[in-house]
């Protein structure tokens, strides 16, 4: 009997581990458009199968590190994936997407515009509109990745 219990003991403890933990990989990678780093750009990771989308900003050398919500990564799957910039604020290196101070920033600036179906202004987008929605993106990854995420953006 104790034996039993000691066993479901460690089954449940293990499902609420592996549940709990959310199963996040961390993602980090780099974008460039025509072979240059893109400072402050909003690059958002759609889940094909649904679900929240993750989202971070590109540093001045192009490189971004995504969060869902206020947690580091995204679950592994396959994602379309979208690149914006527009005119408005660049969160700094120390602050985290998610936390507040990020929100109350993005909401100021007007971005970044996330979720399913969000689309971004092609008015002020600095970016080839191909990039801007999960429907026009020729942009995918399947996380996770067998190599650095290095997207490539083309002007033309």
């Amino acid at each position: 009997m104790i034996r039993q219990l000691l066993a479901l003991g460690l089954i449940i403890s293990f499902v609420a581990v592996v549940g709990c933990g959310g199963g996040m990989v961390p993602i980090k990678g780099e974008v460039l458009l025509d072979g240059k780093p893109i400072a402050g750009a909003t690059v958002t990771f759609f889940p094909q199968a649904g679900g929240q989308s993750g989202t971070g900003v590109t540093d001045s050398s192009g490189v971004f590190s995504i969060y869902t919500g206020n947690k580091a990564g995204v679950p592994a799957g396959s994602y379309k994936v979208t690149v914006t910039k527009t005119g408005g604020a660049v969160a700094p290196a120390d602050m985290t997407p998610g936390s507040p101070e990020y929100m109350k920033m993005m909401a100021k600036s007007g971005g970044p515009k996330t979720g399913p179906g969000a689309t971004a202004s092609t008015s002020t987008n600095q970016l080839p509109d191909k990039y801007s929605t999960p429907e026009k993106t020729p942009l995918s990854v399947t996380i996770p990745s067998s190599s650095p995420i290095k997207l490539e953006l083309s002007s033309k």
